[in-house]
């Protein structure tokens, strides 16, 4: 056989995790966790943590409208997910806790966000509405079925604990 008669497709390695985000930015991908199971992961930089005023360890609800393809995220004062350090060492970790670092919440992903989130989606805290430290991030380039007085309805939002 011969050289001639290979035609190679050469990959390279990517990155994954928080490189591929701007500074002032949320990243929200769905990863696959064991047998059919899928997880989301929002990742919030730093400038988002220090805007928001939420640290390493805060608590924090998440809540899904997927008719409007959004998801929103409040700090909570018990009985929420853990917002957790990305890419500290398990030595580091108390060190960051309490700080502004960029930080990852994961959780179980209701089906029909599987079939919205099909790719990591960077969205701009620019993009997202803030409503007395209620998050809203919005999945698609603008919210679907949103009134056009650019209101947002809080009380249609089903918030998880």
């Amino acid at each position: 056989m011969t050289k001639d008669k290979f035609n190679f497709q050469w990959v390279s390695p990517s990155r994954g995790g928080s490189r591929d985000y701007s500074e002032n930015s949320i990243r929200v991908s769905i990863n696959k966790s064991g047998k059919e199971k899928h997880q989301i992961a929002i990742r919030i930089n730093s400038a988002v943590m220090r805007a928001q005023r939420w640290v390493c360890g805060d608590r924090i609800s998440v809540g899904f409208d997927l008719e409007r393809n959004a998801i929103a995220v409040k700090r909570t004062p018990s009985k929420g997910y853990s917002l957790s350090a990305i890419g500290v060492e398990k030595e580091e970790r108390d060190k960051v806790i309490g700080t502004h670092a960029s930080c990852v919440v994961k959780l179980a992903a209701p089906q029909k966000l599987i079939e919205i989130v099909n790719q990591p989606l960077v969205i701009d805290f620019d993009a997202c509405i803030d409503r007395d430290g209620l998050l809203i991030i919005p999945l698609a380039d603008q919210l679907v079925n949103q009134d056009s007085g650019n209101d947002w309805y809080l009380d249609d939002i089903a918030i998880l604990p």
